[in-house]
């Protein structure tokens, strides 16, 4: 008798490792295919960045935002004292930085938003 216990048994583990191999196999094709959705979402949302970063006006507020926030860096190693004497100084440059700014990307910004 015990033969033939051994052999259905074996036949049965036989049966039970064939199905978990069955299930690892879809739960992994699964995780793959979760994974390449997950993937495609990102390389939409850089395309959708990238295009955002090409337009010419977001590139006119970014060069502005650098060149202010470097302006304002610079400002800082001044002594405080100075720093509030030179306001008008630093209120005509900016002033006419914003003018050429405008000068060079105000027509390019107009024509982005259809106004000229």
């Amino acid at each position: 008798m015990k033969p033939a216990l051994d052999v259905a048994q074996r036949e049965q583990r036989k049966l039970d490792l064939l199905l978990a191999s069955r299930l690892a196999r879809a739960q992994a094709a699964l995780a793959v295919d979760q994974l390449a959705a997950r993937a495609e979402q990102v390389t939409a949302r850089v395309a959708q960045l990238r295009a955002f970063v090409a337009r010419p006006s977001v590139q006119l507020v970014g060069a502005a935002s650098v060149a202010l926030w470097f302006g304002r860096s610079l400002g800082r190693r001044r002594a405080p004292v100075a720093r509030r004497a030179a306001w008008g100084s630093r209120l005509l440059r900016w002033g006419w930085l914003g003018w050429r700014a405008w000068r060079i990307g105000g027509p390019a910004l107009l024509r982005l938003l259809g106004r000229h």
